[in-house]
């Protein structure tokens, strides 16, 4: 693709568009597949912004790699890509919804890894102006994410952009295709994910019609699947929003909708055609009213990995898990078990699962099926949280119809291969084992056989310092606890650590305001900031004196001084009133913890 391929005509949608030079991979791909000139599909053409443009508007801000996403998103567009965003304006047709995808050149389609948008052209020039910049900020700052740069290989890479129009038609003051959906391979079996209305429900799987093997083009499976469909996504023309709305079987929907159900068949068979023994496609594709066959909005070429025949063997610990949604086929051993959800859930669970990932490897993560699904169009768990981790149990729940609590919230329904369908769209990779286990009461709490936590995060998130094995077959799997590391809470774990840290540092702060505990207040604050090294390390074989090896004689010296004051002064903490108040005044033996630890500290030291 040249640097500026302009048109001799506005044919948005009809023809490529360039601008800039390196366009990402999503765009490459489907420039690759339109060129194939394939028999029974279409390829829909879209106006590709290069990452070189991207790299402008770095260097143009100054941004570093260090940069965070939001000040991204704050960022001015240099001149020269607001003129050609003022041209790409031109060629866009007034009232037409369009969509504004991320084309990383490290990232396929296919994972759901960066961002897509909807945007209808208003006719005001500088509204329209500002919209499109606004999300082209948001799409360069995607690529900035903490939650996906582990997952991306990112020497000499950058975010392209690609625009296209939105396949479908007018129904009142919506607008949507008739049949979106996903072609994929899973377990290196066809897997079709179908929906009414735009992909965004089959991309995400919420809701989707989902079909395996043979089944996949059979006309009359098909037809009998989507009179189950009531939920489509459409964008509102009015509000240029997308929503969800309720749909209703009339004679009108199905004489819409039916017809492009041949259409669908031909555009499955021409993905069935792609396959060979060593690689496959994953396709995003979309059916509007036109004579045009079904249309292909993104393509990703895969590597072919064949199924092992594995079978369960004979049991080597108690069984924790067992279910039949699996996706990748294999037996893998680690430590560590960690499971998120436990009781509730909290969105800054999700922060401190995403540092936990970046610290451990080789684990078993397990997760309750709600934050695979998004609400509100938020998805709540991301390969980034996850990426290290040895396999995924996903804890799927049968309820009546919504979540107990959340009478706005959506449906939910991971059951019978939905849980593996949702794995699928956040990641290809095949070496992270994910195996979907049916809760028969809502309360099914794995701890009953995992025993005592041997820590806690945040507020809902439970570890288990424990061997594991997990094998999943083509179709059941089993998790496997093997042994216990840790038989007993250490005595000083991270919590006790964290705790400690604030009191010391926020009375510290207090102290060296006032004349006469000044030193002492200087004391805390350096003790609490040791503390504060202590607890960065991973929480699996937390070493509560981890850091005293690295420490240099001199600042030894120091800190063994700072420690003695400390110890002398514990009787002006909060904590240690309300243990002779309560804890000493009924178990008179007992020891304040933290006086405890700060004299093994300090016996530590002065080895």
């Amino acid at each position: 693709m040249s640097e500026n391929q302009k048109p001799t005509e506005s044919q948005f949608g009809k023809e490529w568009i360039s601008y800039g030079s390196n366009p990402g991979l999503k765009t490459r791909d489907l420039i690759n597949l339109d060129e194939q000139n394939l028999s029974g599909i279409s390829v829909l053409p879209g106006i590709s912004i290069g990452s070189s443009l991207f790299h402008e508007f770095i260097q143009y801000n100054d941004f570093r790699n260090s940069t965070q996403d939001f000040e991204i998103e704050q960022g001015e567009i240099p001149p020269h890509l607001s003129e050609i965003n003022q041209e790409i304006l031109s060629f866009i047709p007034k009232g037409i919804p369009i969509a504004i995808r991320s084309s990383a050149t490290d990232e396929r389609g296919g994972t759901g890894i960066y961002y897509t948008t909807f945007y209808i052209k208003t006719g005001d020039t500088q509204e329209d102006l500002a919209v499109l910049e606004e999300n082209q900020k948001s799409i360069f700052a995607s690529f900035f994410s903490s939650d996906k740069v582990v997952n991306l290989e990112r020497t000499n890479s950058g975010m392209g952009m690609l625009i296209h129009p939105v396949v479908g038609d007018r129904f009142g003051d919506y607008f949507m295709p008739s049949l979106s959906g996903v072609l994929t391979l899973v377990n290196d079996e066809p897997i079709l994910r179908l929906v009414i209305g735009l992909g965004t429900k089959a991309v995400e799987t919420s809701e989707a019609i989902v079909l395996k093997k043979e089944k996949i083009s059979d006309i009359k499976t098909i037809f009998k699947a989507l009179q189950s469909i009531t939920k489509v996504d459409v964008v509102n023309l009015n509000t240029t929003q997308l929503e969800t709305i309720t749909i209703r079987r009339s004679f009108e929907i199905e004489k819409s909708i039916y017809p492009q159900v041949p259409k669908l068949v031909e555009l499955i068979r021409a993905w069935q055609k792609t396959l060979t023994d060593k690689t496959s496609s994953y396709w995003e594709f979309a059916i509007d009213q036109s004579e045009s066959p079904g249309i292909v909005v993104q393509h990703s070429p895969e590597n072919r990995t064949p199924v092992k025949d594995l079978e369960l063997e004979p049991q080597e610990g108690t069984v924790l898990f067992e279910g039949t949604d699996v996706v990748n086929i294999d037996s893998r051993k680690g430590r560590g078990i960690i499971q998120v959800g436990a009781g509730g859930f909290s969105l800054d669970d999700m922060d401190i699962l995403l540092k936990f990932n970046q610290q451990h490897s080789n684990y078993l993560l397990i997760l309750p099926d709600t934050v695979f699904s998004g609400f509100f169009g938020l998805r709540k768990v991301s390969i980034g949280h996850f990426s290290n981790a040895a396999a995924i149990v996903e804890l799927q729940y049968v309820r009546d119809e919504r979540i107990p609590g959340m009478i706005l919230a959506p449906r939910v329904d991971h059951t019978g291969g939905r849980g593996g369908d949702h794995f699928t769209t956040l990641t290809s990779r095949n070496d992270i084992l994910f195996l979907g286990v049916v809760v028969k009461e809502y309360d099914g709490n794995p701890q009953d056989i995992l025993g005592t936590i041997s820590a806690k995060k945040g507020t809902y998130i439970a570890i288990w310092d424990q061997e594991f094995k997990i094998t999943n077959t083509k179709n059941r799997g089993r998790v496997e606890i093997l042994r216990e590391i840790n038989q007993k809470p250490p005595p000083y774990d991270n919590s006790n650590l964290i705790r400690w840290f604030s009191e010391l540092d926020s009375l510290g702060k207090e102290l060296t305001t006032t004349p006469d505990f000044e030193e002492v207040g200087k004391s805390f604050q350096k003790v609490s900031e040791f503390l504060l090294k202590i607890c960065d390390q991973p929480t699996l074989g937390f070493n509560p004196f981890r850091q005293i090896e690295d420490i240099l004689l001199d600042q030894r010296i120091q800190l063994i001084k700072q420690i003695q004051l400390t110890i002398e002064n514990l009787y002006l903490l909060e904590s240690y009133g309300v243990f002779q108040e309560y804890e000493q005044k009924y178990i008179p033996e007992s020891e304040f913890l933290l006086e405890v630890y700060l004299r093994d500290l300090l016996e530590k030291l002065r080895k």
